[in-house]
Parts: C-alpha cells; sequence; structure tokens
C-alpha cells in the first residue's frame, strides 16, 4: 500500500515471486542431489558386495534387486530417475577403473625405468670390469635341428649363461618380476655397446702390435704383451704420437665428466712419457682392452691357418708322387723354402707340423693306390703316373691339372678316383 505507483507495485511483486520460485527450484534439486547421493552410495556398497554388475543394463531383473534391497535411500529415488541414476553410477565407476588403471600404469612404468636404468649400470660395470664374462650366451638354449627333430649342437644350461651368474642378484630379479623381456633388452644394448670399445682396442692393439714389430701367435698370452708393449713404448715415446691420435678420437667419441679432461699440456707429457697404453687401459678397463687383444689372437690364429693352407698347397703342386712318401723335411725344404707360402709362415715349427701331416694324407693315398692295385688283379706298380701316360711329358699347364686332381683325391681319399685311371696295358 505504500507504493502508489501501480506499475511499480506490480513489478516488485512479480520479482519476488520469481525469488520464491527461484529459492525453491534451488532446494528441490539440492534434496536431488543429496537423494542422488545417498542412492548412489548405496548402489556403490552393492557393487562392491559384488551384490550387482556395472556390466547389466538397467532392466527389470536390476530393478527388482534394487527394490528387493529395501535400502530406503535407493526408494526414495522417483522410478522415472532410476535408469539416469544407474547410468551415472555406471559411468563413474569406469572412469574410476580407468584411472585407477591409468595411475597403476604409470608407477608400472617408473618403476620399471628405475629398475631397468639400476640393472644397466650395475650389469654394464660388471661387464666391463670382467667381473662377468663377455663370451657367455645370455640365457639357457637348446640347439636343435627342427626339420629332423634333434640336436645339433651342444645344449647351453642355465649354469653355462650369464643368468646362472645373476639370477640371485635383486636387480635382476626386481627387473624381471616386472618384465621378463627386460633383462635381456639391457644385456643386449650393453654388449652392442662394449662391442664398439672392444672394436677400438682392437683396432689400437693391433697399431700398437705394428709399431713395436711384433706379431701375435695362437698362444700369446695378454699379460706377456702387454709387458712388451709398454717396454717399448717407453724406450719409443715418439712411436706413440700416432697411435696416441686415435685414442684420443675415441674418447671424443663419447661423453666425458670435467674429471676426466685434461689440458694439452698434460697430454703433451703423456706422449713424451710414452704413456698410451695406461691411458688406454684408463679410457676402457682392462677387461675390454684384454677382450680387444683376444680379437687380435683370434684375426691371428685366421691369418695363420690361412697361411697352412696355402703351404699344403703348395707341397700338393709339389710333392705327391708315391716315391715322395718318407722324404725328410730337409729334402722337401731345398725344393719350396724360396717360395712365398714357405716364407709366410712364421718359423720352421710351423712349417714341419704341416708338413708332416700333409705327409700322413700322401702315406694314405700310396696304401689307397696298393688297394686298388690288389682289387683289379695289376701289381701296384702297374699303376703309371698321368705323366708317363702314352711314354709323354705334359705341360706345364697340364700337370698343373693333373696337381689340382691329385689335391681333391688326397683330401677326399676317393679311392674310385683312383682306380678310374688308365691303367697301361
Amino acid at each position: 500500500k505504500g507504493v502508489k505507483d501501480s506499475r511499480t507495485r506490480e513489478k516488485l511483486i512479480k520479482n519476488h515471486l520469481d525469488d520464491l520460485f527461484e529459492n525453491e527450484k534451488k532446494e528441490r534439486l539440492e534434496r536431488e542431489r543429496h537423494l542422488n547421493k545417498q542412492a548412489i552410495s548405496a548402489l556403490d556398497e552393492l557393487y562392491k558386495a559384488e551384490k550387482i554388475s556395472i556390466d547389466t543394463g538397467f532392466g527389470s531383473t536390476l530393478k527388482q534387486i534394487l527394490v528387493e534391497t529395501k535400502d530406503e535411500r535407493i526408494l526414495a529415488i522417483e522410478d522415472s530417475a532410476l535408469p539416469d541414476l544407474w547410468k551415472k553410477f555406471v559411468d563413474d565407476v569406469k572412469e574410476k577403473i580407468r584411472r585407477e588403471k591409468a595411475e597403476a600404469e604409470r608407477k608400472r612404468r617408473r618403476e620399471l625405468k628405475e629398475a631397468r636404468d639400476s640393472f644397466y649400470k650395475w650389469l654394464k660395470k660388471q661387464l666391463r670390469e670382467g667381473h662377468l664374462s663377455l663370451d657367455k650366451p645370455f640365457a639357457p638354449e637348446k640347439k636343435s635341428d627342427k626339420d629332423e627333430g634333434k640336436d645339433t649342437g651342444k645344449e647351453i644350461t642355465e649354469a653355462d649363461s650369464l643368468i646362472g651368474d645373476i639370477k640371485d642378484e635383486e636387480l635382476y630379479k626386481r627387473l624381471n618380476a616386472l618384465d621378463e623381456k627386460a633383462p635381456k633388452e639391457e644385456y643386449d644394448y650393453i654388449v652392442k655397446k662394449l662391442d664398439l670399445e672392444v672394436e677400438d682396442c682392437r683396432q689400437t692393439i693391433k697399431k700398437m702390435l705394428k709399431k713395436a714389430k711384433l706379431t701375435l701367435k695362437a698362444d700369446s698370452q695378454f699379460d706377456d704383451i702387454l709387458i712388451k708393449l709398454g717396454e717399448f713404448f717407453k724406450q719409443n715415446p715418439d712411436e706413440a704420437k700416432g697411435i696416441r691420435r686415435s685414442v684420443s678420437a675415441l674418447r671424443d667419441k663419447k661423453p666425458r665428466s670435467k674429471s676426466r679432461d685434461r689440458d694439452k699440456k698434460d697430454r703433451k707429457e703423456e706422449l713424451q712419457n710414452g704413456n698410451i697404453l695406461q691411458d688406454l687401459i684408463e679410457e676402457h678397463t682392462v677387461a675390454i682392452v684384454k677382450a680387444g687383444f683376444t680379437e687380435c689372437v683370434r684375426d691371428a690364429k685366421k691369418r695363420l691357418k690361412k697361411k697352412k693352407k696355402n703351404f699344403e698347397d703348395l707341397l700338393f703342386d709339389t710333392i705327391y708322387k708315391s716315391e715322395h712318401v718318407g722324404m725328410p723335411w730337409e729334402l722337401a725344404k731345398a725344393k719350396i723354402s724360396k717360395e712365398e707360402e714357405f716364407l709366410a709362415l712364421p718359423d720352421e715349427e710351423v712349417r714341419i707340423e704341416v708338413f708332416k701331416g700333409y705327409m700322413k694324407k700322401l702315406k694314405v693315398k700310396k696304401e689307397q693306390k696298393k688297394l686298388v692295385a690288389v682289387g683289379t688283379g695289376k701289381e701296384a706298380d702297374a699303376v703309371m703316373s698321368d705323366e708317363e701316360e702314352d711314354g709323354e711329358i705334359k705341360s706345364e699347364d697340364e700337370e698343373k691339372g693333373d696337381n689340382t686332381k691329385r689335391k681333391r683325391e688326397i683330401e677326399s681319399g676317393d679311392k674310385t678316383s683312383i682306380s678310374s685311371k688308365k691303367v697301361k696295358s
């Protein structure tokens, strides 16, 4: 009544009614949220008790289960609102499961990364320092012929593998429990890196041996060669200059800590003192340098094997007749001492070794000739050489072909190839 203007009065009344409606709406929504929250809490309890499943669609069966619970928190929800409430509950549970799985996976990855890093650092150190062998296979292995279903090689047991040495280590067990493939992957990566270091050492040692004019033998020992190289470079420090540059280049291929950096003055003093061996060992480790040396010895064995084969080929071409059986070494030596294959072998002992082996083959060849001759009813001396056939002396090319044929016969021991020769009637 205090407001005389009717328009103003109507406006105030309208605003008041709007406020009342809005407050009532807020109260209703708040009540619904409260009821829904309580109902969802009840559903969660049923879900955790495994009385309901989120994989079940909302239907008469689920509705009957909810009614039978006689939970006032659920019964307070209108039937028309239950489907939407159930859908919200299922979405919330699925989202919670997704977040838990994602968090568990992130945690697993963090643990796996930490386990990988720890195992990598430990294993690399053990291998570089020689506490574990680089020559051992990582895991047990059974070599089998898949086509015939039988073994074709020695079975590698756990005791013969690296796993046999590290299976009780906590770092290995922890990583293996998180990912069974991870230890092998880390090992392969380490070996790949260390192989590069071993190759660097091999190349450097070859240069050092060449400078010192030392020749490796199959039985050469690492410590003995190390002493000889050390003495040589100590007496001849200038010889280390070219090799020292190679070692510096190796160091520059990998990151260095500041504590390992040296100024030019220090490097110059090292060159003058011929301290190349110590520098190589500091750059890698004794075990890695020794592995490089082992590779050099293997190379030497391969070269020696090839030289022996070439020397045996020379014997095939020059000493092949039956009457040559039992020939003294000195007499054979006089015939071939100027040949390249003879001079290529390192010493007399190796030459004699190959010669004796060849003589045994030649003796077997002669005995096979006698057996073939007896089997055909001919006298042993009736078996003529190719050079005597038709009373002619063959040319050098023909003789070379015959020598090659004889070489094949002696190596294979094929009796039929001998009996196929023509016998002069």
